[in-house]
């Protein structure tokens, strides 16, 4: 449930404490609460390339996960994000 406060993580209902998702029924640790765009903002902050940022962002993720997404090639889905200069989201797109 990245970017919520709460949510299902594992099939445990789970709440948001301190940047990471705790179980509600014995507030063990049950994920980070990161999204891929903080990730994507963080590694650039820390001296990352954009580019090798973005490959962290979108390409490698497909990869582990066997998507059809994730590169510009020839059959694959295209999927698009605009950010501004901060790296703020402005637009999403899948086409």
């Amino acid at each position: 449930p990245a970017g919520a406060q709460s949510g299902v993580a594992n099939g445990e209902e789970v709440v948001l404490q301190h940047g990471v998702f705790r179980r509600k029924s014995d507030g063990v640790i049950a994920g980070s609460g990161l999204t891929m765009l903080r990730g994507l903002q963080n590694l650039v902050k820390w001296g990352c390339p954009l580019g090798l940022a973005s490959m962290a962002a979108s390409d490698n993720p497909a990869r582990l996960f066997k998507l059809n997404i994730g590169v510009m090639e020839k059959g694959k889905l295209a999927a698009f994000v605009v950010l501004d200069k901060g790296l703020n989201l402005q637009c999403a797109l899948l086409n």
